[in-house]
């Protein structure tokens, strides 16, 4: 089997393809969250960067991040989309790659821009409904059990993409578990309202 990508080969993910649901989960809001933050830094700094002020960029990164909800359905859709690229060459995403997590073609072959956009697409609607709050969490049920009664996504048995997770050990576990706590505090710090977040 010719391996396009060595850097990220079968050793590094295994042969597990079990379904392992909260795995994936977990990989994929941090995706999801790293993505946002990523574009607000960005927009944040060409906002500020016409006034010349180093220290008005990070005033507004803690402190006007309301700034970015007009502009909300942009951001969700960026992350999703910016996981394409590492999708397509790749096989994996900054949250997979943690997580020991690796998407290719049934012959390890990556996947390609077009299967990967696809792909996104298939989950951003089925999994995530287009991110609508409430909604999303019963499309999120479904794909949860549709995982753990198949033992893959709709969209990956529709692709025919095969799924292979590292093998767990005491130390991938706890890097695992100390990420995730990281990402509650990031969320809890993300949504607290401005004036909060400045006073302390």
């Amino acid at each position: 089997m010719n391996e396009a990508n060595p850097g990220l080969s079968e050793a590094d993910t295994g042969s597990d393809t079990s379904s392992q649901a909260w795995r994936r989960f977990f990989a994929r809001t941090i995706d999801l969250s790293v993505n946002a933050f990523v574009l607000t830094m960005v927009w944040t700094y060409l906002a500020s960067a016409p006034e010349q002020d180093t220290s008005n960029f990070w005033t507004r990164i803690y402190t006007e991040r309301e700034n970015l909800a007009p502009s909300g359905a942009i951001a969700m859709v960026f992350s999703f989309l910016a996981n394409v690229p590492f999708m397509a060459y790749h096989g994996t995403t900054l949250g997979k790659w943690i997580f020991g997590i690796r998407v290719t073609k049934p012959d390890g072959q990556p996947l390609g821009f077009k299967l990967a956009l696809k792909r996104e697409a298939a989950i951003f609607v089925r999994a995530y409904f287009f991110m609508i709050p409430w909604i999303n969490l019963i499309t999120l049920a479904v794909a949860y059990e549709t995982v753990k009664d198949e033992g893959q996504t709709s969209w990956d048995r529709d692709y025919g993409l095969i799924v292979k997770h590292r093998p767990e050990s005491s130390i991938l576990t706890l890097v695992e578990v100390s990420v995730v706590i990281l990402l509650l505090v990031f969320t809890i710090w993300s949504i607290l309202p401005p004036d909060l977040v400045n006073a302390s």
